[in-house]
């Protein structure tokens, strides 16, 4: 017969969070928790063992009982068919330590230990988390999309913008994004979903600099302002009371930097309770500056490539119309001066025919008729040439 004292030796050498429950359905009465569970919740061991499963893991305010649901139902397999159950990904908002709930998301597998008789003696269920993972792999997906997206012709860059944020938020429930635009030393909002329209536009327009809350300091400094508690931060002196207005408690703001140096954006996540990042937290800032800036100066260099294109195409409109009037120019002095030429031809023919008053009229009237069929010939040429074009 199974001996429960046995089963935890090897238990709690297990490297994944276990936890053992008696399959007393629908309270699932916890006898065990191993080092690694401990360890993960950071709370004493006495919080789950001798309670129902789900007294120890309550619902969670963003969860609406689908991670209850899903557990249960794991539960429930294992009990109907005595066979190992799996869950390849289940999220539960982990509160430890007393601290906010943070989004994770955990590969799940319940199995039976099954008595002499056939009988199920214990239900155990092994959990290892999966979030980093499952976090990569999502904004891997997310920033194909806003690739893809930024490259169709006439997709506003607001668009592109309020893509990622939004996709951003879905990932992580708990962030709030804001991109806000660095014009003539000022900030302007640019993209955000779910930060309050009447809070943006109070900071409408601020000038960057020193100590002017996260994103102002941060486009004036050039690099990142981590502010986790907004109303006792100088840097937010004077702005502080309007971010606890709308339950803004916490701001962690990057400057988007462009190959010349200069600021293009700021991206900033808010956060509802006093927030200060840990090192994930850090490289999906970094990773997300860092499209930012790949998607920015692209749409800076190519709008700067539509005003040259334009410049040029003007140009050649320009030179064509020149072109245009050069030659009715040159059309209408040929024909205007073939006329008295042709009248010139016509005198020296007569004056020819006649016999010279003297050696020199005859010698002008030569220079004459050679002269008249010269200009005669030039012009030719040039209407011919203007014919070609």
């Amino acid at each position: 017969m199974l001996n429960l004292d046995d089963i935890e030796y090897i238990f709690n050498s297990l490297p994944s969070a276990s936890i053992i429950v008696e399959p007393n359905a629908p309270y699932f009465t916890v006898v065990a928790v191993n080092q690694a569970f401990l360890e993960i919740v950071n709370t004493e061991r006495g919080a789950f063992v001798g309670k129902g499963f789900f007294e120890g893991f309550p619902v969670s305010t963003d969860d609406d009982g689908r991670a209850r649901t899903s557990i249960k139902g794991s539960f429930e397999y294992v009990l109907k068919h005595k066979q190992k159950h799996h869950i390849a990904e289940h999220r539960y908002d982990l509160r430890s330590g007393g601290q906010a709930p943070t989004l994770r998301y955990w590969k799940v597998d319940t199995y039976p230990l099954l008595d002499d008789d056939g009988s199920i003696k214990y239900i155990i269920q092994s959990s290892e988390e999966i979030t980093l993972s499952k976090r990569s792999n999502d904004l891997a997906l997310l920033e194909k999309e806003v690739l893809a997206l930024n490259s169709k012709p006439g997709v506003p860059t607001l668009s592109v913008l309020s893509y990622y944020v939004n996709g951003i938020e879905k990932l992580f429930p708990h962030m709030h994004c804001s991109i806000m635009q660095v014009k003539n030393n000022r900030l302007y909002g640019w993209a955000r979903t779910s930060i309050p329209d009447k809070f943006t536009a109070q900071i409408e327009g601020v000038e960057i600099g020193n100590n002017i809350g996260s994103c102002g300091t941060s486009a004036f400094l050039k690099e990142n302002v981590i502010v986790s508690d907004i109303k006792n931060d100088p840097r937010w002196k004077g702005y502080a009371e309007t971010a606890l207005e709308y339950n803004l408690h916490a701001c962690w703001s990057r400057p988007i930097i462009n190959s010349e140096g200069v600021v293009m954006a700021t991206f900033a996540i808010y956060y509802e309770q006093v927030m200060e990042p840990n090192e994930v937290d850090l490289k999906i800032i970094e990773r997300a500056s860092s499209l930012l800036q790949v998607i920015l100066e692209n749409r800076q260099y190519a709008e700067l490539l539509d005003d040259d294109i334009k410049e040029r195409i003007k140009y050649i409109h320009t030179i064509e119309q020149q072109n245009h009037q050069l030659r009715d120019i040159a059309w209408a002095q040929t024909h205007l001066v073939r006329a008295p030429l042709a009248r010139i031809l016509g005198i020296v023919e007569l004056l020819s025919d006649s016999e010279p008053s003297s050696f020199s009229e005859k010698k002008l009237l030569n220079y004459l008729d050679v002269s008249a069929k010269e200009l005669d010939k030039a012009i030719k040429v040039i209407m011919n040439k203007i014919k070609k074009k």
